[in-house]
């Protein structure tokens, strides 16, 4: 092995030939943070189908069940419960149309109505609302935002 051998190595090396190591690997540690599953009874069920249909949004109700949200969409689908998917009102979106055109970015006008700059988009997209090109500012002109 020459002087480059590392010497510790061979030593454990002699023990477990000879009989006096250990000649298994160690197991692996197990995790010992696994996920909690939470498996909701049909009352539980009940509770979370009239709670959103009363009008609280599936992050809050996957919150206070314990759930993923997806399973909260699952569950609804399992009911035939209808879900929302429009998260600004036509009002909602005819200020953010009136700011946008002012000169506010996506960003501000969607923290000043509480959703996101990729929710806004979207919804000014659907609603065929012209945007900016990328790259300009917000105090370049823009002809008007609802297409007709």
């Amino acid at each position: 092995m020459g002087r480059y051998s590392n010497r510790d190595i061979m030593s454990k090396l002699h023990a477990v030939l000879a009989g006096r190591g250990r000649d298994r690997v160690p197991a692996r540690p197990t995790r010992s943070l696994r996920q909690e599953q939470h498996k909701l009874t049909s009352e539980k069920v009940d509770q979370l189908v009239e709670r959103y249909q009363q009008g609280e949004s599936v992050y809050v109700l996957a919150l206070d069940f314990s759930v993923n949200r997806r399973t909260v969409s699952a569950h609804l689908a399992r009911r035939g419960v209808s879900t929302r998917y429009q998260i600004l009102g036509e009002d909602d979106l005819a200020k953010a149309v009136e700011l946008y055109t002012q000169g506010w970015s996506l960003a501000r006008v969607g923290q000043q109505l509480g959703v996101s700059a990729g929710t806004l988009l979207n919804a000014f997209k659907r609603a065929d609302v012209r945007t900016r090109p990328v790259g300009t500012n917000q105090w370049s002109p823009l002809k008007p935002a609802l297409s007709s």
